[in-house]
């Protein structure tokens, strides 16, 4: 038995070694020696563990081939991610990326076209990144989330919130970009967190220095990239109040409070002024941005849409036992995990020939009463 696999088990599900124990009817030391591969347990210890923690036999029996780090996660294991919700974090995003490094095996990806940028202020590192992905540099960026997608860049998601860090980022050992985002966010917010993690890619391949220079600098690159600085000196115009601001928001796609703090970044405002717009938020919108402002969050698409191209069945739904099954996975974890991922667009592709049919029989009623006429 691969004792690491055990503790992923118990990691996803959130639990203590002493929980665990206690869910299996034996000892913590046990289940501690067994993760530690100081223990060999039994078949029939086996088949309770894999009972208890809702993961199939063969998991437990398989070496791991996926090499999957902490990435930015490591700046923020002494913040307000506590050890076991880090913990689970990293073990859901592991089994997503496992199954999506599996169908990837069998399938040929976008290359990449993300850029590593050492040595070049955030301005540049900014206005390349938007090169490589094709955006123009004095646009709002549309579709954040495809564009990565399309560049090669892995966009995943898992089903739970990452507590005060909408994201993650990393460089997988083969070299692959990966963004892990929390499912369920707003969406300015998820494009402001989903353009952090990509400044972290792109500046920090090696991670090093301190906690709050990593950050700051990808927080940057992050203002920079969606809101350019040429472009917001235009845009920004005074007086500046919440609804010259608010008046933005939809085509840049960012928070007021972001262009706020962009504003501020800029010397467009000062500290006062900065304090005053943010208090007229709580005044004005009890601290809640207008909900006919909200941006529509978007859902990573390329992990669902292979599993559709190899697991698909005829009715248009996936065989998540099928997935399951070859990946040694829980049938419901593999179908979580793929839900919280884009579908295929045929709802509306549906309702527009639902349309075009009801109109072409319109269209020949009338031409039958004419005719009876």
């Amino acid at each position: 038995m691969n004792g690491d696999r055990l503790k992923r088990a118990r990691e996803i599900k959130g639990w203590t070694q002493w929980e665990l124990a206690e869910a299996a009817n034996v000892t913590q030391a046990a289940i501690a020696r067994i993760e530690q591969n100081l223990l060999v347990p039994s078949e029939q210890l086996i088949q309770q563990l894999a009972l208890v923690t809702g993961f199939p036999v063969s998991f437990f029996h398989q070496e791991n081939t996926v090499d999957f780090p902490l990435g930015s996660l490591l700046f923020r294991q002494h913040m307000t991610l506590k050890s076991r919700e880090r913990d689970q974090v990293l073990q859901t995003a592991w089994v997503t990326y496992v199954l999506f490094d599996y169908m990837a095996q069998k399938l040929k990806l976008m290359p990449l076209r993300l850029p590593r940028i050492q040595d070049e202020d955030v301005k540049t590192a900014a206005l390349m990144t938007r090169n490589a992905l094709g955006i123009e540099p004095d646009v709002p960026v549309k579709n954040l989330v495809h564009r990565l997608e399309k560049a090669g860049v892995v966009v995943l998601s898992i089903p739970f919130e990452i507590h005060g860090h909408d994201a993650f980022s990393l460089w997988s050992d083969t070299r692959r970009a990966i963004i892990i985002l929390s499912h369920g966010k707003p969406g300015d917010r998820q494009r402001h967190t989903a353009a952090h993690e990509i400044g972290h890619l792109v500046q920090h391949y090696i991670l090093w220095g301190s906690h709050s220079q990593v950050e700051q600098e990808a927080e940057s690159f992050a203002e920079e990239f969606l809101l350019p600085e040429d472009v917001m000196r235009e845009e920004i115009v005074k007086p500046i109040t919440l609804t010259s601001l608010a008046e933005l928001k939809p085509r840049w796609g960012v928070s007021v409070k972001s262009l706020i703090e962009r504003a501020y970044h800029l010397k467009m405002i000062n500290v006062d002024q900065r304090k005053y717009l943010h208090k007229q938020i709580n005044i004005q919108w009890e601290g809640v941005e207008p909900q006919n402002l909200n941006i529509e969050p978007e859902r990573p698409r390329a992990l669902r849409k292979m599993a559709e191209m190899l697991y698909g069945k005829k009715d248009g739904s996936i065989s998540y036992q099928k997935l399951a099954k070859e990946t040694s996975m829980p049938v419901s974890l593999v179908g979580e995990i793929l839900d919280v991922h884009a579908p295929q667009q045929v709802t509306r592709l549906r309702a527009v020939a639902e349309v075009r049919q009801f109109l072409q029989r319109t269209e020949t009623t009338n031409n039958e009463l004419e005719q009876a006429m």
